[in-house]
């Protein structure tokens, strides 16, 4: 899921992440949208600007992404002005690195399969 207010930037996003192999779960430009839409479509991660539409609230979103087992890598050019983060898997600077993006999404999914049940443990 991307959480970002500017369409082109949402967009180039998506196709990084789809060029990477992943699956795009959907746009907010607004926080108060976010929960319904991580309910409605169920994603791995979320990547988070931290200026949206409604304001600075994108640390708001990671924070509350976080309380519902949702991980955020965040992608803004308001770090200069960010405060910590700890419950992000990882904070990158607009324009975004390719290479670093599809590193903590590499990240990310290890930690989703470090995470989900080994079906042949059970047997």
């Amino acid at each position: 899921m991307i959480i970002e207010d500017n369409p082109l930037i949402a967009l180039d996003l998506q196709l990084q992440i789809e060029d990477f192999g992943h699956v795009f779960a959907g746009r907010h430009a607004r926080s108060s949208s976010v929960v319904e839409g991580v309910a409605a479509t169920g994603p791995d991660v979320a990547l988070v600007d931290l200026y949206l539409a409604d304001g600075r609230t994108g640390a708001l979103v990671v924070h509350e992404l976080n309380k519902i087992g949702v991980p955020s890598i965040v992608v803004s050019g308001e770090l200069r002005h960010h405060i910590e983060l700890p419950e992000a898997i990882a904070v990158l600077e607009k324009p975004v690195d390719a290479g670093l993006l599809e590193a903590a999404l590499e990240k990310v999914a290890q930690n989703l399969q470090a995470h989900s049940p080994n079906p042949t443990r059970d047997k």
